[in-house]
């Protein structure tokens, strides 16, 4: 009965379910401030970018039928010297859009999280043996099952 359930909470970060408490909270504030701060200014890349794309041709620079894949490289069309690998004048990656200037955005390691959602799982049952409940909502953030303590 949710009537009985006075508190409830994700066993991962400490918070209550929404991805904005917890563990989070300090962690989104870091973030945003590591963001504001590190974030590209890609407009100024992109003006930049231009201007190299330019150069490197004049330089024998060879200009690739392939495009950037980086979602801000606006389709940056791909450069190579002497049959090299590809190379962004934009972003400075390969042209996957997964590295140079967006190796910064990458998702954490699968196996890594793998692990963390099986000691939570232990934990949980331990919390359930102890009489607590498993609640049907998940953590937004975490996307593990919300537990509460069982006032009923």
């Amino acid at each position: 009965n949710t009537a009985d359930v006075l508190f409830q909470y994700c066993v991962v970060c400490g918070g209550l379910g929404t991805g904005l408490d917890g563990a989070y909270e300090r962690e989104l504030k870091l973030q945003a401030a590591a963001e504001r701060d590190a974030l590209p200014d890609w407009e100024d890349l992109l003006g930049n970018g231009r201007a190299l794309l330019a150069e490197r041709l004049k330089q024998g620079w060879t200009m690739s039928s392939d495009n950037c894949g980086g979602v801000h490289c606006n389709e940056m069309p791909l450069t190579n010297f002497e049959g090299g690998p590809n190379n962004c004048v934009v972003c400075a990656g390969s042209g996957s859009g997964c590295d140079g200037r967006y190796e910064n955005y990458k998702k954490p390691d699968d196996e890594v999280v793998e692990g963390e959602r099986d000691m939570v799982s232990q934990e949980i049952s331990q919390l359930l043996s102890m009489g607590w409940v498993l609640r049907e909502s998940l953590c937004v953030r975490c996307l593990m099952p919300l537990v509460a303590e069982d006032h009923g």
